[in-house]
């Protein structure tokens, strides 16, 4: 039988979730009506905001929580903004992004930082979409791109990663501050 402060942890978590997803979206949106030009003057880049709040569920509240609001926030903006093809490019941007953070934050955050965690899931993401376009187009032509790509992930990604350093000691502080409140213990599932 689970105590009463494990269901406090559980209604925590879903909170939490659900802030980081709403915020993700909201970023999604933001990302998806700004003018792409404005950043960059090639078609497909996105800054990627949303991938601070992804990474910070990731090393601050779950590994298993930042995949269920990744995937979550994919799928919701596909649906709600997107099509087919636009859901399956970020399908595998995010899915090979996730296993570049599985693999810079567990083994190399201390080596690289946060801001080289977003800058290597940044070129993840860009590759896994490549990998995408390669698939459903039929051709290789499509890594022609793939400079400009990595160039915008070495951009952008040091950006995502400098407002990470910035958030991430923040949402810890929120998140030590609701557990002394409330007597919670909070353990990773």
């Amino acid at each position: 039988m689970r105590s009463r402060d494990d269901h406090g942890v559980d209604i925590y978590r879903l909170c939490l979730d659900g802030m980081l997803l709403g915020a993700a979206l909201l970023l999604s949106y933001l990302e998806a009506i700004l003018p792409p030009l404005l950043w960059i003057p090639l078609p497909g880049f996105k800054l990627g905001l949303c991938n601070v709040l992804i990474t910070v569920a990731f090393l601050a509240v779950s590994p298993r929580d930042a995949a269920a609001i990744s995937l979550c926030r994919i799928l919701l903006m596909g649906w709600l903004f997107g099509n087919g093809m636009s859901l399956i490019f970020s399908l595998c941007g995010g899915i090979c992004a996730y296993v570049g953070l599985w693999l810079f934050a567990v083994a190399g955050k201390r080596w690289f930082g946060l801001i080289g965690v977003s800058v290597g899931c940044a070129a993840l993401h860009q590759l896994g979409q490549l990998g995408a376009a390669c698939v459903l187009l039929r051709t290789n032509a499509v890594y022609s791109y793939l400079p400009a790509l990595l160039l915008s992930a070495l951009i952008f990604g040091t950006v995502t990663g400098i407002l990470l350093q910035l958030f991430l000691p923040r949402f810890e502080q929120i998140k030590r501050k609701w557990m002394k409140r409330d007597g919670a213990t909070y353990v990773e599932r």
